[in-house]
């Protein structure tokens, strides 16, 4: 049975992968030095930010008047192909963001 290259190269990667190396603990202790809280801390603090100032704004120009106003223009009239269109194109964005910030998530953690 003859292998091609690519699958020569990618037993190689597999078994470099599954390679572990003893470090009698020096890479926990590298990471534990790394000052991920601070950049953690700075995330919180910009997230807190965003959302008071969208909170803010959203009071201020009226946001809760404006989606009741869009509603009932919804019902009493036939919407066009693209308001239809609209509700669930922005369902599937926020889905496929939260799903791409779950994966980074899980990526991150050790």
């Amino acid at each position: 049975m003859d292998m091609t290259d690519e699958e020569l190269v990618r037993q190689a990667f597999l078994k470099a992968r599954r390679l572990q190396l003893a470090d009698d603990g020096f890479t926990e202790r590298v990471m534990q030095q790394l000052p991920a809280h601070d950049a953690t801390r700075r995330s919180r603090l910009w997230t807190l930010f965003c959302v008071t100032a969208f909170v803010v704004l959203f009071a201020c120009l009226g946001g809760w008047q404006l989606m009741a106003d869009t509603l009932q223009r919804l019902a009493l009239h036939q919407p066009s192909w693209l308001q239809v269109l609209t509700l669930p194109i922005a369902a599937a964005v926020v889905g496929l963001l939260s799903i791409d910030d779950l994966l980074r998530r899980q990526r991150i953690r050790f």
